[in-house]
């Protein structure tokens, strides 16, 4: 039997502010194999930033952006060459289309696939869904198409602000006036090199649904989620996995009308009145998919498990489960320049080392520091990278977090902080209390604000702090 372990090929590990969906795929495949798969990471660029995860990937492989589909088929045979893999799992939305249309070739001399038909793919496409709900009584928002400057502001007469602007492939932008529409427009439809579409907004809750399909167009699992907090970009901060009857019976519906091959995500709002508009598919893994905790709810690991003939027993599909939290937090690496050099000057790059703190100090006194700002709700704060640094140093140092609510997504780093208290910054009185209060139970060293927000109450108290 071979120890060779199984190499898989994801995409879209790109995104500085909007996360593509490979390294969350990544994630939730080392949850569940551990070393015992090989990744190889696919970028467009040398700054695919999700890659240089400590211990995510194997390797990274640069190839051309996107463009021609053969120029695209010759970029994959080569890295599949290189690295001959056994899986590939596309993770952006023209990348599986393009897949597809090599499937054939694939099948035969190259890694295994699970993929849509063309016709899915089109049906449920950005241009495609309006069509496709009409003529399955979904709910959906009104939606027009663009393709010029001119067809843009004779469209936005039927549409009231504010209102969606949306690329074909990815990306909206709400907008609340004919030049915020217009210079929306220019920017998703990359200068009206495609077109664009104008959607009403509607108010309400955003719901997901991740599902994986075999390749007999059958179901084989489900994942249902609630975005409990958006952020500027209206992406997910903070993720609940649930299970809403409701939901199940809309996106069952919707899912059975479709006849699709591989993952997908559906895409929802929930209006006041509790009625459920389909607001977008696609045909990926959405990138809050390692949110599962085990093999029930992680659908890349039971993709992983299925193109390898291994089934999904009825006890583990009925144990998904539900009540658990993916907050969107921001991981940092610093990784040698030579190693982008590398990467940038030949293509691939099989080895890469993650450069450790190189603070070292004879100190063994133990210190307790508390420290503020460590979130990345939105804009990431600095709490995160001083916290990192000190607990990779060779002090031995207890980290307490100063929260002022739970949107603080340093409140869930358990790898980094021992203790979470809510502070109250309302007032100097009130701050002052509360570091009072904590120092009850446990004595504090140093106290590190790390906003400028946090500073000057901080400092307005000092002499108080020093007594306590």
């Amino acid at each position: 039997m071979s120890n060779k372990p199984l190499t898989i090929v994801i995409s879209g590990f790109a995104g500085m502010l909007i996360a593509e969906p490979g390294g969350a795929i990544a994630n939730a495949l080392r949850k569940i194999f551990k070393n015992d798969i090989r990744i190889i990471a696919l970028a467009y660029t040398p700054w695919a930033n999700a890659a240089y995860a400590q211990n995510l990937v194997d390797e990274i492989h640069i190839i051309r952006p996107l463009g021609d589909p053969s120029d695209h088929f010759n970029e994959l045979q080569r890295v599949f060459n290189l690295c001959n893999p056994d899986i590939y799992i596309p993770a952006l939305e023209l990348e599986v289309r393009y897949a597809r249309q090599f499937y054939k070739h694939f099948k035969k001399h190259g890694p295994k696939m699970l993929l849509p038909d063309i016709e899915q793919y089109d049906q449920v496409s950005k241009l495609g869904l309006h069509y496709f709900c009409n003529n399955f009584n979904f709910l959906y928002p009104n939606t027009i198409v663009a393709t010029d400057t001119h067809q843009l502001t004779y469209n936005l007469r039927h549409f009231n602000f504010p209102c969606l602007i949306k690329s074909t492939l990815c990306g909206a932008i709400l907008v609340h006036n004919d030049e915020e529409a217009q210079k929306a427009a220019y920017q998703l439809s990359s200068g009206w090199t495609r077109p664009a579409l104008i959607q009403s907004y509607i108010e309400g809750e955003q719901f997901m649904v991740a599902a994986l399909y075999d390749d007999n167009n059958d179901v084989i699992q489900t994942l249902s989620t609630k975005k409990h907090l958006v952020d500027s970009h209206g992406k997910s901060a903070i993720t609940v996995s649930i299970s809403n009857p409701s939901l199940n019976l809309v996106a069952n519906k919707i899912l059975s009308n479709i006849h699709w091959s591989g993952p997908l995500e559906l895409e929802f709002i929930r209006t006041a009145e509790g009625q459920f508009f389909l607001f977008e598919i696609n045909p990926r893994f959405p990138s809050w998919i390692d949110i599962g905790s085990n093999i029930s709810n992680n659908l890349p690991a039971i993709l992983v498990n299925h193109l390898q003939g291994k089934s999904l027993t009825k006890n583990e599909k009925n144990r998904a489960n539900h009540g658990e939290v993916l907050l969107r937090d921001t991981d940092e690496a610093c990784v040698a320049l030579d190693t982008f050099d590398t990467l940038s000057r030949t293509g691939s790059i099989k080895s890469f080392n993650v450069i450790e703190n190189p603070c070292k100090t004879n100190s063994t006194k133990k210190y307790t520091i508390a420290i503020t700002g460590a979130s990345s709700f939105g804009i990431t704060m600095p709490g995160l990278s001083i916290a990192k640094f000190l607990k990779s140093s060779d002090h031995d140092i207890n980290l307490i977090y100063l929260a002022e609510c739970y949107q603080d997504t340093g409140c869930y780093r358990n790898d980094l902080f021992s203790n979470i208290y809510n502070v109250d910054f309302s007032s100097n009185e009130k701050l002052l209390k509360s570091i009072s209060n904590i120092t009850k139970e446990q004595d504090i060293d140093a106290i590190i604000p790390t906003l400028d927000r946090h500073i000057q109450p901080f400092c307005s108290i000092q002499d108080e702090l020093s007594i306590l």
